[in-house]
């Protein structure tokens, strides 16, 4: 269950990704949902969020380390 005030939004360059942020009860949180072939990773970022792109960056300096 996601509170109304978080917005979610898909993203590209994964198999599978959602990456959603806003603020609950006076906090700024994000969280990105990553799926790639059988592997499944998220980043939380609370008390202040994180924006998307550093987000994505980290995922997919993940992803660059996944054996193939």
């Amino acid at each position: 269950q996601v509170p109304p005030e978080i917005s979610i939004k898909d993203v590209s360059g994964f198999d599978r990704a959602a990456y959603g942020s806003g603020g609950v009860s006076g906090y700024s949180v994000s969280a990105l949902f990553v799926i790639q072939g059988t592997t499944f990773f998220d980043f939380y970022c609370g008390l202040q969020s994180c924006t998307e792109k550093a987000s994505v960056d980290a995922a997919n300096l993940v992803v660059g380390r996944l054996p193939s």
